[in-house]
């Protein structure tokens, strides 16, 4: 599996001089891991395995551009009103 590129989301909190937040703040901080797949067979692959990470404190989702958002929204609220 390659990847093109894969880096963390949010900026580093610095716990030198005592700046930035105690050990138990930033255990609470989660910075996401961002990565792009040189071929997109295994970007399915991981997707296709991300059903094994359930019960577990760990999650893959796609990242959608902003314009996306609202879009989604609807689709989430169509999905709710079909069930009901």
């Amino acid at each position: 599996m390659r990847f093109e590129r894969v880096h963390r989301m949010g900026q580093k909190q610095n716990q030198s001089a005592g700046q930035g937040p105690t050990r138990e703040e930033n255990n609470q901080r989660h910075r996401s891991i961002v990565c792009k797949f040189c071929f997109f067979g295994d970007r399915e692959k991981v997707r296709g395995n991300s059903k094994n990470l359930k019960g577990s404190q760990f999650y893959v989702t796609e990242q959608f551009p902003q314009e996306f958002a609202p879009r989604r929204r609807l689709f989430k609220w169509v999905k709710e009103e079909k069930q009901a």
